[in-house]
This record gives structure tokens, sequence and C-alpha cells, in this order.
């Protein structure tokens, strides 16, 4: 967008004189409309970036937000991919700020004396020597220096948080039942 308006700035310059102001007053923030004009093309392109980076596509999953719908057709429908909507970039902002909030408020939950089950960190090591953290794929250890994190660990939540910090994601629980 800068670029742009530098663009026709550049080329008003070269222009006579009279051309020059009239271009420089279209160009001006405060002429009629152009704010708006700029206002909507750059949500235009943030809401087209938001459906191309957030979009997650088809979910492999039935969400555990959809179980309570009592359409049952619906439901069908949905887990096999029969019809997709789509979203908007503001519905993709939407859904993303809730991703990002839901740390924020497990934190203050957990900061009060809650008990939260969100995530699996079972098989949650920290290696000393490398001063680093991982998960067991299939619940051994990977290296003798290596030692479990558990909920019964004094520090405990400091691991959790800064192996979170380094990048760890441990994997959410996923609901599953049948009949």
């Amino acid at each position: 967008m800068q670029n742009e308006l530098s663009g026709l700035n550049a080329k008003s310059e070269t222009a006579s004189t009279t051309e020059s102001a009239s271009k420089a007053q279209t160009l001006s923030l405060d002429a009629p409309g152009v704010a708006n004009k700029i206002a909507e093309r750059i949500l235009k392109e943030v809401d087209a970036y938001c459906v191309q980076t957030y979009d997650g596509g088809h979910r492999t999953h039935l969400g555990a937000s959809l179980i309570g719908r009592d359409c049952k057709r619906y439901l069908w429908y949905v887990f096999r991919w029969c019809r997709r909507s789509d979203t908007d970039g503001r519905r993709q902002r939407l859904f993303n700020r809730g991703h990002r909030e839901e740390a924020r408020f497990i934190e203050w939950l957990e900061g009060i004396g809650f008990r939260i089950w969100f995530e699996n960190r079972d098989g949650f090591w920290y290696h000393a020597e490398s001063d680093s953290y991982g998960v067991a794929e299939n619940g051994e250890l990977p290296d003798p220096l290596c030692c479990w994190i558990t909920e019964q660990h004094p520090q405990y939540r400091e691991h959790v948080a800064r192996a979170k910090a380094d990048g760890l994601e441990f994997p959410q629980y996923r609901i599953s039942d049948c009949n």
C-alpha cells in the first residue's frame, strides 16, 4: 500500500504542477473517501491472508462443539466431508483468537487451584545435560540422563511452561466413544 502511494506520488512529481497538486489532493487521507478506500483494501487483504493461513481444511475428527447437534444427518455429512462451509477472514480470525486465548484461560484456572486435563503430558521428559525437553514416543526414556517430569515433580508447572516456551507441543486429548 505504501509503495503504491509512493509510486503515485513519484509519478505526480513528473507531471505539471497543477496535475501534481490535484493528484496529491486525491491521495491525501483527508480527501473524501480516500481513508475509507484504504481501510477497505487493508481489510480485504487481511481477510484473504487469514483464510489462506488459518483455514485448516477438513477436520479428521468430529469436534466436541458439534456433538450436541440434534440433527444426526448433519453430523454424518460433516464427518464424511460431504459439504464444507467456507469461512470468511473475520471468522478465521475469531477461531484463531479462541485458540490463542485457550492457554490463558487454562493458566488462570490452574493459577487459582483448578486441575485441568486438556493435553496429554504423559511421557514428558527433561534431559539435564542438553537442557531440553521431549515427549516419549514409546513410553521409554530416550537416554539414561533423561528424567520423567510428572505432576509430583516439585517444579512441574515451571517445567511445563519452559517446555512450551522451547516449542514442545503436547497433544490435546481427544474424545472417543462408540454407540
